[in-house]
């Protein structure tokens, strides 16, 4: 079986280089998403990459075939092929889930406020091996060269890898062939580039036990041990108070300064993020615990769709 795990390599001197790349490229985004919504209807029984030829067909003009929408190539000049791409692909993928949630609350599902689209969104953009991102070696040290916007052209960088985070990655598997492209990922000041690590395991001949996990919103999580059967033998409520009400109160504590005050408070994320973060790695100690307790052979978790309204 293949399991697909993240891993992140930060960069060490970058600081306000991919500030430009960013701006450009969530105000593309923002765009597409108009001309996407404008012609939804178009993308109904059409594939992933179907209905992304579709829209860039609409955006981007050749020589022989002028765009029914000149202004994107007109205003992102030079836009790399593969990141005009990927900000087709995330245009699509919002507007469809805002689709997908507002037939739900027409259909009289109202637990939650009606859905809306929003238009300026923080994404982040990826890097494709070859054309927009390569490994460098030089003199032992690793380097990463990057492809982003300077205000006028896009032009190579090369910005220094953390050592230890490619050192890790290495002992897990060869980094030049079996890494993702990369997609950027800001904490804070810094930057890191997050890759998707694909390995191969060995599942049980026969599973006896499975541990089924579902996240929730009541209660962190739900762990529930079933047999092939459908029989369930136990059941167990995830629940951390203490850490939630933690992260409720740094929030409100966001949402009032933010409502004082024009600047950030980066301060008050960090703390935000790093609750989370502890709040993430005790639910996944006590499902890993419960899990042993029970002799569970596997731990099946509920697939949650990326993206929000």
């Amino acid at each position: 079986m293949d399991i697909a795990i993240s891993r992140e390599i930060r960069i060490v001197n970058a600081f306000k280089a991919f500030l430009r790349t960013i701006a450009v490229y969530q105000e593309a985004v923002s765009y597409l998403i108009q001309i996407v919504l404008i012609h939804f209807l178009d993308l109904s029984g059409l594939i992933s990459n179907e209905a992304m030829m579709h829209i860039e067909k609409l955006i981007h003009g050749t020589s022989k075939r002028p765009a029914r929408y000149p202004y994107f190539d007109a205003h992102f000049l030079k836009f790399p092929s593969y990141l005009r791409r990927t900000a087709i692909s995330a245009a699509i993928s919002a507007v469809k889930l805002y689709k997908a949630n507002m037939e739900k609350w027409e259909a009289g599902d109202r637990k939650h406020k009606k859905p809306r689209l929003t238009i300026n969104r923080s994404v982040m953009p990826a890097f494709y091996h070859g054309n927009m991102f390569e490994f460098d070696v030089v003199d032992g040290f690793w380097y990463a060269r990057l492809k982003l916007y300077n205000g006028k052209d896009w032009v190579w960088y090369r910005f220094r890898l953390s050592q230890a985070d490619v050192w890790n990655i290495q002992n897990e598997c060869d980094i030049h062939k079996d890494l993702s492209s990369p997609t950027l990922k800001r904490h804070g000041d810094r930057f890191s580039l997050c890759f998707v690590l694909k390995l191969k395991t060995d599942l049980p001949d026969s599973v006896s036990r499975i541990c089924a996990v579902d996240l929730g919103l009541n209660t962190h999580a739900v762990c529930v041990i079933m047999t092939p059967d459908g029989t369930v033998l136990g059941r167990r409520f995830i629940h951390f108070p203490v850490e939630e009400d933690r992260i409720r109160r740094v929030l409100n504590e966001v949402k009032k300064a933010k409502s004082m005050s024009k600047c950030s408070p980066r301060r008050l994320y960090r703390f935000a993020d790093f609750y989370n973060e502890t709040l993430s790695t005790k639910i996944a100690s006590a499902i890993t615990e419960y899990a042993l307790e029970m002799d569970a052979d596997v731990i099946v978790m509920e697939h949650l769709s990326a993206g929000g309204t």
